[in-house]
């Protein structure tokens, strides 16, 4: 039976490790291929590292089809270049601010500006919003190559959660902490939620703690989901340009309303919501200090994974050709 593999690193399961997996289970499910994940939880650091995760990859990449990430392209490429073996490259954003090495978005931009014409049908970038596609087809020209396939949630569970949830009005929901977010600006808009009367909180799937910020923990996604629904609005802003971030979307899916800072991938996430972008910690409290728009559940609906079949046909006509 013909094989799938998909092949990462991280040390933690995040969205962008939820999606990928997604992605690639159910495609091997729609081909009937037989599903192989190998994921590298060790933090490599460190030119020594670095050859040790490429070379791990490399002997490991054997597969009719193989779905991997940026840091691992390269390793996937040479090991299958004398193959038929069919390569989906998933990337969620493109930032050079987000701390990264240089040599990391050199070696990136080299493989997407070369490879792919090489590869041709054996090759698909794969983005998680229209946004990032039309970004990635004018930076590397990768037009016929390109494809779609975004976050999906399990809607009615998110409903149930929204059904439930009893507003505060006084909690507001900082967005997930990670090393992406803006502290500086944070730290403002905090001083001034406080000063208006607001509790807050940010939101972890890891035990964290920081002195000057509220991190809670959560080891379960439903007590996540709870507390999120509960929340009066959700405050996201970040330094990097993102992807399609699953915690904006399901935040609007359990009814409390986005407001976040212009910028990247986000955008159009939160327009498809009806939500908030904002250019200033300023136009963040005046949104506050009224009612909040009503969220567009309609349209965030489309992402339900019922409608999965609809953006799994281009990656079976991959397969095929």
């Amino acid at each position: 039976m013909p094989k799938l593999l998909y092949i990462s690193n991280g040390a933690y399961e995040t969205g962008g490790y939820n999606h990928e997996q997604f992605l690639s289970k159910t495609l091997a499910q729609s081909e009937n291929l037989t599903y192989t994940e190998i994921r590298f939880r060790k933090q490599f650091k460190g030119p020594i590292q670095w050859l040790v995760l490429f070379c791990k990859t490399f002997f490991l990449s054997k597969a009719d089809v193989i779905v991997t990430v940026s840091r691992l392209a390269w390793p996937v490429y040479l090991r299958t270049i004398f193959s038929n073996t069919k390569i989906l490259l998933v990337l969620h954003n493109h930032d050079k601010n987000d701390g990264k090495r240089p040599f990391f978005y050199q070696s990136l931009n080299a493989f997407l500006s070369r490879v792919p014409k090489k590869l041709g049908p054996r090759f698909r970038l794969v983005c998680i919003s229209d946004y990032w596609k039309d970004y990635f087809n004018q930076t590397f020209a990768l037009a016929n190559q390109s494809l779609v396939f975004p976050n999906f949630f399990d809607i009615e569970k998110l409903i149930f959660f929204r059904g439930i949830a009893k507003k505060s009005p006084g909690l507001i929901h900082l967005g997930q902490w990670s090393d992406k977010i803006d502290k500086k600006s944070y730290l403002i808009l905090m001083h001034a939620l406080k000063q208006k009367g607001y509790a807050f909180y940010f939101s972890s799937n890891q035990e964290k703690s920081h002195p000057n910020f509220p991190i809670s923990y959560f080891e379960h996604q439903e007590a996540f989901h709870k507390q999120m629904a509960m929340a009066h609005a959700t405050i996201v802003m970040n330094r990097v340009n993102e992807g399609w971030p699953r915690l904006v979307h399901e935040s609007m899916l359990l009814g409390t309303p986005v407001i976040t800072l212009n910028k990247g991938g986000i955008e159009p996430l939160v327009k498809t919501g009806n939500g908030y972008l904002v250019d200033s910690i300023e136009e963040i409290m005046q949104a506050l200090s009224i009612d909040l728009k009503p969220i567009d559940y309609d349209a965030l609906e489309k992402y339900s994974t019922n409608n999965t079949p609809l953006f799994m046909k281009p990656f079976q006509q991959f397969i095929h050709d």
